[in-house]
């Protein structure tokens, strides 16, 4: 193993006591900022040991090891595709512990493997560097400086504390089998004129395997910049999501809602899947949950809401004699998920979910509330 690198490392956060944090600019990327992170060597025992050398070696500061705060953050994050080539094969994520390094004031920086670097506020390199899992460890830093307010009456002496910006939102939808993101594009409209900020994620339904997909929605929610994440998706949309809350488990996440997601499998496909060219139509993602992989999984840590259709209209019932109630596709005891906080059922299609108020209005609900009222 020694010829590869390893897929273990740290990151530290550092800041002076004036409120300044230190970020450096990669070279082999352009405009990466990050702050000082490397990889633990294979005969390297403690995280914090391996912070205190990267600092170092990266910036010329040298402090003890005791010195290093441990923020008890430890993330992971797919390796970006450039990279991967520097680990053993199959190796898609890195695992990551966050320390931070406080300062009296700025020393000098000597630089070895990046071309800037530079002292910003904590606002202001929370929203500069490139990754989430550093955003996240800035916030750690910054929120445990910020003192309380002062109490009524009374005025507090001393500098300003460092200011983050206001708790960003953003919902994420993602389509379902043979779908593109576009399907999704009534339901983003009305989530937008709920005062959500929507995006869309877009796979290839048949031709990946459910962490495949999990892995590439998690790269993508690694673009996003905003504090919490919400995710909806529909069929095996929510599927995909949940193989990202078991392979890629984020601690940004916020609430999911699955629309009519097969849970428990799915007849109509288990019929279809008999046939070779069956098969070939359904991909590696499909075959997975008609094979049960779903149910191994653990069960979610976030508030995860369901809802099912009930009008049955769609081509599953010409596949298989489906028992009511159902949405022409599943059925609600498929849709159905025992680790879920909230189920609603509601009277649509199984494509009718994309283009119902009153669905729109349930995935509002419960994304502000947690519950479907």
């Amino acid at each position: 193993m020694s010829e590869y690198k390893r897929p273990e490392s740290v990151l530290v956060v550092v800041y002076t006591r004036t409120g300044k944090v230190l970020l450096l600019k990669r070279a082999d990327v352009p405009d990466f900022w990050q702050s000082v992170t490397g990889a633990m060597r294979w005969d390297e025992a403690d995280p914090r040991a391996t912070a205190a050398r990267e600092l170092e070696e990266e910036t010329g500061v040298r402090v003890a090891s005791s010195a290093l705060r441990d923020l008890a953050l430890i993330q992971r994050f797919p390796i970006l595709p450039q990279f991967r080539h520097r680990y053993a094969p199959e190796t898609i994520e890195n695992v990551e512990h966050a320390f931070a390094c406080e300062l009296d004031t700025e020393p000098p920086i000597r630089l070895s493997e990046h071309t800037e670097y530079g002292w910003f506020d904590f606002a202001t390199a929370q929203q500069k560097v490139w990754s989430w899992t550093n955003r996240d460890a800035i916030k750690i830093v910054a929120s445990s400086l910020t003192p309380a307010p002062p109490e009524r009456g009374r005025a507090r002496g001393g500098g300003a504390a460092p200011q983050l910006p206001d708790q960003q939102e953003v919902v994420v939808l993602v389509h379902g089998w043979l779908m593109s993101g576009a399907w999704m594009a009534m339901l983003a409209w009305r989530l937008r004129r709920a005062g959500f900020e929507v995006r869309t994620f877009s796979y290839a339904t048949a031709r990946d395997d459910l962490r495949a997909n999990a892995a590439r929605l998690h790269d993508f929610l690694g673009t996003i910049p905003a504090d919490i994440v919400h995710l909806v998706g529909h069929s095996l949309g929510g599927l995909v999501i949940r193989a990202l809350l078991h392979h890629f488990p984020a601690t940004r996440l916020g609430r999911v809602v699955t629309l009519g997601s097969p849970h428990q499998g799915s007849a109509a496909a288990q019929r279809l899947a008999r046939g070779r060219i069956g098969r070939a139509l359904l991909g590696k993602s499909v075959l997975e949950v008609v094979a049960g992989v779903p149910r191994a999984w653990s069960a979610p840590t976030c508030e995860l809401g369901t809802i099912s259709g009930t009008v049955p209209i769609g081509i599953g019932r010409w596949m298989s004699s489906l028992p009511t109630p159902h949405d022409g596709t599943l059925t609600v005891e498929e849709t159905s998920f025992a680790a879920a906080c909230a189920q609603r059922r509601l009277p649509v299609t199984h494509t009718g979910m994309l283009t119902s108020r009153a669905v729109a209005q349930a995935v509002t609900r419960f994304l502000r509330h947690g519950d479907f009222g």
